[in-house]
């Protein structure tokens, strides 16, 4: 098994076209092919379904996928070190999927007290430079417990409601008397509308949404212009000095969110990431 067999795979499930792989590596079409047809000679197994121009990965092809996914990305990683050793050692590329109001500020505050680092913050997807992340702080219903996850904290999913809102003067509420009120929200996969959907379905309730946008700093300004109602979290929305909003809790305490830092053991750069890991610790259990 050749490394330019696995790429000339990886490229043509990845375009869907065996033309387009070639395109992109350099080289001919049928020089593609023939690299295909002995990986797949040599595993014993059909790996694309040809219809025409179009290929699609097989059963067995989609099984691989991943392992081949992960021996490219560490061949991009293994010349990006050896080009540039030093630099890399100083480098986290991290990935925040949840609680990215309060994640900014303490990476902020951590670039100010160590400039050496160079960090690459992402929020979706890929970092910038189309690398794996060494960490990636996500929410969870659930305590995890693998290893390589660290529980930040634990935060409860509020109301917020403007202030001459009839349901600012509730000192608790439950998920049915939502069901009166359009909400204002995150779109669908995102980290808290999710959260906000797996509980809905579990009582079978749909909560009716007026606007949803993708970025929680805007929705943040939306509620606080006295819009609606929203969910927010706890602590790491930094909502605590909302003058203008009611944070009421939900009756069912359950109503909560654990915010986790997953190091993905990509890289051996455990100690650069070891004093960053303790920097976010001490900063999230202060909120």
């Amino acid at each position: 098994m050749e490394l330019r067999q696995l790429k000339c795979f990886w490229e043509t499930v990845n375009s869907g076209s065996m033309n387009q792989a070639a395109e992109k590596l350099f080289i001919s079409q049928p020089a593609v092919s023939i690299a295909i047809k002995n990986l797949e000679s040599e595993l014993g197994q059909q790996l694309f379904i040809r219809n025409g121009k179009k290929v699609i990965p097989s059963k067995h092809g989609i099984e691989i996928y991943s392992y081949v996914d992960k021996i490219i990305k560490y061949e991009k990683e293994i010349k990006l070190i050896c080009s540039n050793i030093d630099i890399e050692r100083n480098k986290i590329r991290l990935s925040v999927l949840a609680g990215s109001a309060a994640i900014f500020e303490i990476v902020s505050s951590y670039l100010k007290e160590r400039p050496e680092i160079d960090l690459v913050m992402q929020q979706k997807g890929l970092s910038q430079d189309d690398t794996e992340p060494d960490l990636i702080i996500r929410a969870s219903r659930t305590k995890p417990v693998e290893e390589n996850c660290i529980v930040a904290l634990r935060e409860r999913i509020l109301v917020a409601v403007p202030k001459n809102h009839e349901l600012a003067s509730h000192t608790s509420i439950n998920l049915e008397e939502l069901q009166h009120y359009h909400l204002i929200s995150l779109k669908k996969h995102l980290a808290l509308r999710e959260f906000e959907d797996y509980r809905s379905s579990q009582k079978n309730i749909v909560l009716k949404h007026s606007i949803e946008c993708d970025n929680p700093s805007i929705l943040r300004n939306i509620i606080t212009s006295g819009l609606g109602v929203a969910l927010v979290a706890e602590k790491t929305w930094l909502f605590q000095n909302q003058s203008s909003v009611v944070l009421i809790p939900f009756n069912d305490t359950s109503w909560a969110r654990y915010i986790i830092i997953e190091k993905t053991g990509f890289r051996n750069n455990e100690e650069t990431l070891k004093f960053f890991i303790e920097y976010m610790l001490e900063h999230l259990t202060k909120l």
